[in-house]
């Protein structure tokens, strides 16, 4: 018997929680500014799988020290509420000073800590989103990690990009899916102005001419 599945065996859930949170911290010691670290100690794939975190700690390191407000769509896990929220306590370990929140469609309250607030709903839902704005600060930084369909994405934006901070940073992760047919994306008409890429494309464009 591993010493993981006695562990397993005789501790409570909550006693696991506690262990892997304080064993996490310990292995951040040193590495608190280094998000790629941080990526890989809390097992979220914006590390070495997406390669974000050194995009992140450029435009993000002015305001790591900050009373941020962070607020993250997905949490990650699927239905299980056991799983997820790797990203949102990462995220707190790096912006110590910051409130960490996150939206899921599913019930992902277990994974709610000191400074995690996790709100269960749709990204597409605009009376939930509004709600969640109205209770918590108002965000410094917005990343959609959500459901990556092309029509979500582009709603939630319209919906969340006017009530982020004057000069704060909204993220969208994986627009990739702007080619996938099955997230709404298209790969035979690179001009389809439905898609993530031609959406943002077109506010570029649009700004260019002001």
């Amino acid at each position: 018997m591993t010493l993981k599945d006695l562990l397993n065996r005789n501790l409570t859930g909550l006693q696991l929680k506690v262990i892997k949170k304080t064993v996490a911290f310990i292995k951040s010691i040193g590495h608190g500014s280094n998000l790629t670290r941080l990526a890989k100690i809390y097992k979220t794939d914006k590390g070495g799988d997406h390669f974000y975190t050194p995009h992140y700690m450029t435009h993000f390191n002015k305001l790591k020290n900050k009373r941020i407000s962070l607020l993250e769509i997905g949490v990650g896990g699927d239905e299980n509420p056991k799983l997820g929220g790797a990203s949102l306590r990462m995220w707190k370990r790096y912006f110590h000073n910051g409130e960490i929140f996150g939206i899921d469609v599913y019930d992902k309250s277990l994974q709610e800590e000191n400074r995690i607030k996790i709100f269960k709903g749709s990204q597409i839902d605009k009376e939930f989103l509004i709600d969640v704005i109205e209770k918590i600060p108002e965000p410094d930084i917005i990343i959609d990690d959500g459901s990556h369909i092309n029509e979500h994405v582009i709603l939630t934006y319209k919906i969340l990009f006017p009530v982020l901070k004057k000069g704060g940073i909204y993220v969208i992760e994986d627009v990739q899916t702007s080619y996938w047919p099955d997230y709404g994306g298209d790969y035979n008409n690179l001009e389809n102005p439905d898609t993530i890429m031609n959406f943002f494309k077109g506010i570029s464009k649009n700004l260019l001419l002001i």
